[in-house]
């Protein structure tokens, strides 16, 4: 039987971190398909793994788990391990399948809109550094794969502050950051730390380990037992999943056995306004790297006086003190995609932003309707499986909204979205006379009836328990008590289940 002809059409992968390089690699080797090319704003590859170089950084994923099912690496030095590792695995399976070649990098994709007449996608270029426009592009598949966390988050008040103090500002943009951060530094006595902070997290031991010589062995040489160990912690953390139920009786187990931990690691005089107000879960739980101990050295203490404002020297405190520092470090996390990043400072200056994003909300579908607009009518970022949204054909979202779990790998789901992007592409790639389509697109009442499904589950987890995480967006009255447009609610075997073949009454494909 003759095998499927490439029909000539065009990939497009906006961005160059984790998502793109993986569903690049899923194009090579599922589909054998060349002809695409990622575009990356900035002059490497590497996405949150090249950004984020703190000392002390790291994943709180095991790493046999967070990394390509298609590319798994025996030698892992530990169950977690820190950035330079996860940055080398990356540049090793970048070189082996020479994505150098696909990708233009130091360009940025500003925005891309829907040509009904072409039935292509238009896409606006854009200098990575300068901004300035350098021309225009097309593509007949669009994947959109810039991540989820584009934007540093400032506490309210501050962004605008920055360049009052005349000292040095770094910026550690991570969840995680103080935890991992703060024990590192600390270790030079003469170093004086304040931490202040706002809203408790909630602790777990970090239980990290060292792979013995044959541990490693094993598995390089006995690939079925690598497999089995990768699906025992994607396993493990299925089961776990059942903690993010609201008032479940594991999410109160994790809630006592939390709060021991804190009261055994943390400082007397500091132990019970560490313990949070809110169900374990609701924002993301810490695996300890030694936070909680370092909090006893003599040149560490811990504050939660709010702070009003920056100043030339320092931090101006609430109650209206000034603390003094050579140094400020904001570890307040991200903002989930904003819809268009417009800078409070001069990056040049901080170097700590490019002028512009790739923002997904500068993407135009049918009609001159951009994703921003389609969202606001929702509520929120909304998506069919997190990757698809009516009106917006042959364009696909990795790690879109309601994606994440606060127990899951994100390169799994990515891999899984992955499975239904590729069956989806592969008629429009490779045509035959039995499946012949051009343009596949979402029907608007699959979308609506997945996420009126999605949103009730979402409801009765503990990520709506009003701890004021990131993962809502702001209600009509600007609280933070809006829906959740992060978190997927269910194990990733629900997921997986969603994404392993097309539902063919969920998709309208014409020619």
């Amino acid at each position: 039987m003759p095998q499927p002809q490439p029909s000539g059409k065009r990939v497009v992968i906006v961005g160059g971190g984790i998502g793109g390089m993986s569903v690049a690699i899923a194009l090579k080797t599922k589909l054998g398909f060349e002809n695409f090319t990622i575009y990356e704003k900035k002059p490497e590859f590497g996405g949150t793994w090249r950004d984020n170089t703190y000392p002390g950084c790291g994943c709180d994923i095991p790493a046999h788990w967070y990394s390509l099912s298609s590319e798994p690496n025996p030698n892992w030095s530990s169950l977690l391990v820190s950035q330079p590792e996860i940055l080398e695995y990356w540049q090793r399976i970048h070189k082996k399948h020479d994505l150098q070649a696909k990708t233009v990098f130091n360009t940025l994709v500003y925005s891309s809109h829907w040509n009904e007449d072409t039935k292509k996608y238009t896409l606006i270029l854009h200098n990575g550094e300068t901004g300035e426009s350098i021309g225009t592009t097309e593509a007949d598949v669009l994947i959109y794969a810039v991540g989820e966390l584009l934007e540093p988050k400032y506490p309210e008040g501050l962004a605008g502050q920055l360049n009052n103090f005349k000292g040095e500002l770094g910026m550690q943009l991570d969840g995680d950051t103080i935890a991992q951060l703060v024990p590192v530094i600390s270790e030079d006595s003469s170093v004086q730390i304040t931490n202040f902070y706002r809203t408790p997290h909630w602790y777990l031991p970090r239980g990290n380990y060292k792979y013995s010589k044959l541990t490693k062995w094993l598995f390089n040489h006995i690939p079925v037992l690598l497999l089995l160990y990768r699906w025992s912690l994607f396993l493990q953390a299925d089961v776990e999943f059942i903690g993010f139920w609201n008032g479940s009786f594991i999410n109160k187990m994790f809630a006592i056995y939390c709060k021991w931990y804190i009261r055994h690691h943390a400082p007397k005089e500091y132990a019970e306004e560490l313990i949070p107000k809110y169900s374990p879960g609701c924002k993301r739980i810490v695996l300890d790297p030694g936070y909680l101990d370092c909090l006893s050295r003599p040149n560490v203490s811990l504050s939660n006086e709010p702070v009003e404002g920056i100043v030339d020297k320092g931090l101006k405190l609430q109650n209206g003190n000034i603390k003094e520092f050579d140094v400020i470090i904001f570890a307040t996390g991200y903002t989930y995609r904003k819809p268009l990043l417009i800078p409070l400072f001069s990056p040049s200056s901080l170097n700590l932003l490019s002028q512009e994003s790739p923002d997904l909300m500068r993407l135009q579908g049918r009609n001159g309707k951009t994703l921003k607009e389609f969202s606001d009518e929702r509520g929120g970022p909304s998506a069919y499986l997190g990757g698809w949204v009516p009106e917006f054909p042959n364009c696909s979202i990795l790690l879109g909204p309601n994606v994440a779990g606060g127990h899951s790998s994100t390169i799994t789901m990515e891999e899984l979205q992955t499975t239904l992007l590729l069956n989806l592409i592969k008629p429009v790639l490779y045509p035959t006379p039995k499946n012949v389509y051009d343009i596949f697109e979402v029907k608007p009442e699959a979308f609506e009836k997945y996420n009126t499904w999605l949103q009730k589950r979402l409801n009765k987890t503990v990520w709506v328990g009003g701890c004021g995480n990131w993962y809502r967006v702001k209600d009509q009255e600007g609280s933070g008590e809006g829906k959740v447009v992060m978190m997927f609610p269910g194990q990733m075997t629900l997921f997986w289940w969603l994404n392993k073949k097309i539902k063919k009454g969920d998709w309208i494909f014409t020619k």
